[in-house]
């Protein structure tokens, strides 16, 4: 989830758009604000087209060698703000479904990660260990959590939905956070 900010712009930028605006390419600076937050909105959506996601609520990168995992913007959103994250150990091998990492939120609520494939634990996030608030802001691209190194993805692929499929999944859920299958 990401919030609004106010942000400084170069004074260079702002000649070279000025310029534009003044060579007829854009009416107002506005114009090109609004063009690069569509870009900025496109490129999200392009992105989340390109993970596999599981009914757990976790996204997985489309790479069988080395793939980030985290947390969808649909549970994040439901969690609040997250306050700690536990994380398993490094190069420990994981199954498909087994926990990956812990998180706590300012609820005091508590919620597992579970690994979308098997595989060995990679890398862990350093920065949402000491910015757990990461998670919240930026699930999909400074919020990762881990790395797994997949030892079948092919076949462990198929127990994994599409952007498409989870979004209409998510539509059948009434509002729940929480499936059990």
């Amino acid at each position: 989830m990401i919030g609004w900010q106010t942000v400084s712009i170069p004074k260079n930028l702002l000649e070279k758009v000025e310029k534009l605006v003044e060579d007829g390419y854009y009416i107002c600076v506005s114009e090109f604000v609004a063009e690069a937050i569509q870009n900025l909105l496109e490129n999200i959506w392009k992105r989340r087209l390109c993970l596999l996601y599981t009914r757990k609520h976790v996204w997985i990168e489309n790479c069988p060698e080395k793939a980030k995992v985290g947390l969808s913007e649909y549970a994040v959103n439901r969690l609040k703000t997250i306050i700690d994250i536990k994380v398993s150990n490094v190069n420990r091998l994981v199954k498909r479904n087994e926990p990956l990492a812990l998180l706590e939120t300012t609820s005091n609520k508590l919620f597992i990660v579970y690994s979308p494939v098997s595989g060995r634990l990679r890398n862990v996030n350093m920065k949402v260990l000491e910015q757990p608030y990461l998670i919240n802001e930026d699930p999909y691209g400074e919020g990762w959590i881990v790395t797994i190194e997949p030892s079948d993805f092919d076949k462990e692929k198929a127990y994994l939905l599409t952007y498409v499929d989870y979004e209409e999944w998510l539509n059948s859920l009434s509002g729940r956070l929480f499936q059990r299958r």
